[in-house]
């Protein structure tokens, strides 16, 4: 049988290949998460908290480089599903504290091999060295892209 998606993307240039993984694996990933009622956009929220408990919304805002209405939004959307609480800060009200609560990291248990499963779906056929290869470049292109001036002035949101 003819496999005209991986012949149509024969000739795409590096961005165009990084854009259709991208893509796939945010279908896979949403399926994977929506028994939680988790979307992607919210799942690097979850993994950030869950993973460095205590910022208060601003400092996760900047972190992630996200624009503080949407970190809001979607913080309380996630506290409204009992993933986050909220704990106002002792020293200055204004700021709040997250937390994850049992549930996170009840869910956070299950979906830990939520990217390694995709990394082994999508380089099933490479070899250890192959593997490590892409991983370094990959790095390197993160690195390019985020010493690049017009990135930071782009990415200033907060």
């Amino acid at each position: 049988m003819k496999d005209y998606r991986t012949e149509a993307f024969e000739n795409f240039n590096i961005t165009q290949y990084f854009t259709v993984f991208y893509k796939d694996f945010q279908n896979y990933s949403e399926e994977k998460l929506e028994p939680y009622q988790i979307s992607n956009g919210l799942y690097i929220y979850l993994i950030f908290v869950y993973k460095k408990p205590g910022l208060t919304l601003n400092e996760i805002s900047k972190t992630l480089e996200v624009d503080k209405a949407y970190t809001t939004r979607a913080i309380k959307k996630l506290v409204d599903l009992g993933y986050f609480e909220k704990i106002i800060d002792e020293k200055d009200n204004r700021a709040l504290h997250v937390y994850p609560t049992r549930k996170c990291t009840d869910v956070m248990e299950k979906m830990v091999n939520l990217f390694s499963e995709w990394e082994d779906i999508a380089l099933k056929n490479f070899s250890k060295e192959e593997k490590e290869t892409i991983t370094n470049l990959s790095h390197k292109i993160i690195t390019n892209v985020s010493q690049r001036d017009w990135f930071h002035h782009f990415r200033k949101f907060t």
